[in-house]
């Protein structure tokens, strides 16, 4: 499995080609997160339509779960889209990334890139105040 991240003016796609494994994925998340440029990213798009095959459980996108709810604790004016016409593969990251009590950034899943450009350009800019410092009054 490889990936490759294309930064953009506004954010970063994540294009996936061949065997999607937990390593890859989490990896490639790992490494947006820790981009000085994911600061001010409005998107992040995970292009999943070029991949062979996948080995995704529920654990696995668990996991994803986290790494995006401590991303999103330093940087919540972002959202997520995936790319795929996988319907388990889609129901999975519905499953466990959009209806999960612990979300934290907004997930859309589509089904070509051309579709998610097409969701993101429709959405309101986020204006969303971080909370690491615990400022925000409850």
């Amino acid at each position: 499995m490889s990936y490759e991240l294309i930064w953009e003016p506004e954010g970063v796609v994540q294009r996936y080609t061949g065997m999607l494994t937990a390593d890859s994925l989490l990896g490639a998340t790992k490494r947006v997160h820790c981009d000085p440029r994911y600061d001010h990213a409005r998107y992040v798009i995970a292009d999943l339509s070029a991949i062979e095959g996948h080995s995704m459980t529920p654990i696995v996108l668990t996991e994803l779960l986290a790494h995006l709810y401590g991303a999103h604790a330093s940087h919540p004016n972002c959202r997520m889209v995936f790319v795929t016409v996988d319907r388990l593969l889609a129901l999975l990251i519905e499953r466990v990334l959009k209806t999960s009590d612990d979300k934290s950034y907004e997930v859309e899943i589509m089904p070509s890139e051309a579709a998610a450009r097409d969701w993101l350009a429709s959405q309101p800019a986020l204006h969303a105040m971080s909370d690491v410092m615990g400022f925000l009054i409850r």
